[in-house]
């Protein structure tokens, strides 16, 4: 993951507009050969991005500018690792400006977890089912 988004960085610095849309078109440009699987590749973003969801600090600093924790977050682990740690440490108004682009989601609407729930349901009803008829 840390490979794609390494390039889709470079990609995404020297762009003149900077938008979600961009950044999101960056990352998916990367996918193909360095990560093949779309939906691996966006549930190993998401862990990333729990690292930041999981401090209390974290949520009180984005609240308090008004922001969405988990768009920020998204945002927050595109930048990488060392700004991770920063934002650990230091807090989101670190990153000063950036902030006002980071209202938005990065990942696609559709939340890996919500596809790896629906999986889940999905196969309960089939076991559910296959239950059933085991029982008549």
């Amino acid at each position: 993951m840390w490979r794609v988004l390494t390039k889709a960085r470079k990609m995404f610095n020297p762009q003149i507009t900077k938008s979600v849309d961009i950044k999101r078109q960056c990352i998916v440009t990367h996918f193909g050969d360095l990560y093949p699987d779309v939906d691996k590749f966006w549930a190993e973003y998401q862990e990333q991005c729990e690292i930041l969801l999981d401090s209390r600090k974290f949520h009180k600093d984005c609240k308090s500018l008004e922001l969405i924790p988990e768009n920020v977050a998204e945002h927050i682990v595109f930048s990488g690792s060392a700004i991770i740690n920063k934002v650990l440490k230091k807090g989101v108004e670190t990153l000063g400006l950036d902030l006002q682009l980071y209202r938005d989601r990065v990942s696609p609407q559709i939340k890996v977890s919500e596809k790896i729930k629906d999986a889940f349901r999905t196969e309960s009803k089939v076991n559910e089912k296959v239950n059933e008829s085991e029982v008549k």
